[in-house]
């Protein structure tokens, strides 16, 4: 009746005597010698796992995880994996993280139940049959390495609510206009110039907007997001302090404010009595970074 087995940092490297334990739900074999997963021969077996976590393994191969029907959770980050494919969809599989790896074309065919896909420190230049991911919500996708995430079709993710792209560099924020049902968007050290309208005025629902260290110089479109409860513009280089404060000054839900290491130059701060709450805020932050630079 063993439902829990963790059994990490061991050198297991054989993961057969495992398959013996059909009632199983949650396994960990995380920081171990596995170089193989194949479980193509249980076709007609029923196993009942439901957490399985591989992640910093040696493992290169994996087959046959849709015969793992109950999987919900499959973690097999930091192993040497090149592609990943299944011979038809996964019933169950909610979560997958294949973070540092090696693959260059993510298939999505086969994950049209996936909600949440980590992707990072891969070698992305494409995700194929992304309309099949039509229910993912979650993407991951930072620090592609040598990797060119700018003609992934991302308005196929009409479900995405949270995109986590740092450390890439992005051609423009066009390419996400489309995600209008975007909650998070993270995109800090991107070579990110501008923010173009097509990408606020689409994108409403935004509560966390993440763009630190980029080359942004402006932010007077952003009055239209009206949800924004957290902007993150450390490291830009903001201008026209004037037009920010008023791209803002009816946004009453921001509760989280950062402009550190911005360029500061010739401003005058006239602060009127009814000003809204936002604008002082931006007073507080800008005069403590005016301070750094006197």
């Amino acid at each position: 009746h063993l439902r829990d087995l963790f059994s990490d940092n061991n050198r297991i490297s054989d993961m057969a005597p495992l398959f013996k334990m059909k009632g199983l739900i949650n396994i960990s074999l995380q920081n171990n010698n596995i170089n193989t997963l194949n479980v193509e021969y249980l076709n007609n077996e029923i196993y009942y796992w439901e957490s399985l976590n591989l992640n910093n393994n040696n493992i290169k191969v994996v087959n046959g995880i849709e015969y793992l029907k109950c999987l919900k959770y499959f973690n097999c980050a930091y192993n040497n994996i090149k592609e990943i494919k299944l011979i038809y969809s996964h019933p169950s599989l909610k979560t997958l993280i294949l973070s540092d790896n090696y693959i260059t074309d993510f298939d999505g065919r086969s994950f049209e139940n996936l909600e949440n896909l980590n992707l990072d420190k891969n070698y992305i230049t494409k995700i194929s049959n992304i309309y099949r991911l039509s229910n993912l919500k979650i993407l991951h996708l930072r620090n592609q390495k040598n990797g060119d995430i700018n003609l992934i079709e991302f308005d196929h993710l009409i479900s995405l609510k949270e995109i986590y792209v740092s450390g890439n560099n992005i051609n423009s924020l066009d390419v996400f206009s489309n995600n209008i049902n975007l909650e998070v968007f993270s995109a800090n050290t991107c070579h990110i110039s501008e923010m173009p309208p097509a990408f606020i005025n689409n994108l409403t629902n935004l509560k966390i907007l993440d763009l630190r260290y980029n080359g942004i110089t402006t932010i007077s479109c952003l009055k239209k997001i009206r949800h924004l409860k957290a902007l993150l513009l450390s490291g830009n280089k903001l201008k026209d302090f004037y037009n920010m404060i008023k791209s803002l000054e009816h946004n009453n839900t921001i509760e989280y404010l950062d402009l550190r290491y911005f360029f500061l130059k010739n401003y005058i701060i006239i602060v009127y009595n009814n000003m809204n709450h936002i604008v002082l805020n931006f007073v507080v932050y800008i005069l403590n970074n005016i301070v750094n630079y006197l």
